[in-house]
């Protein structure tokens, strides 16, 4: 799942990531895109600590982190959350 694809990162901390998604790149792997996508590149970016991103309740597994979504042809930024308590402070906000 990681691929070693850049990423445009805005901010990061220990909480959170906010990376500038490009056109045409999907947020999350689906039906026809498994790979190449905004979740690869973290996966690669953040390694070790990948496997204990946080899954949004009612999200698929292949989306950890995923504080939202925006299309696959729309540029704009992405909230990735590191931890899991992050998921309470933002609960509306997307």
């Amino acid at each position: 799942m990681p691929q070693d694809i850049p990423l445009d990162i805005v901010y990061e901390d220990e909480d959170v990531m906010v990376i500038n998604k490009p056109s045409k790149m999907a947020v999350h792997p689906g039906v026809g895109i498994p790979n190449g996508t905004l979740v690869n590149a973290v996966a690669w970016h953040l390694k070790e600590e990948f496997g204990d991103l946080p899954v949004k309740e009612g999200n698929e597994p292949n989306r950890p982190g995923i504080v939202h979504r925006i299309d696959k042809e729309t540029t704009g930024l992405m909230v990735v959350a590191k931890m899991i308590f992050q998921w309470f402070i933002w609960p509306n906000s997307f």
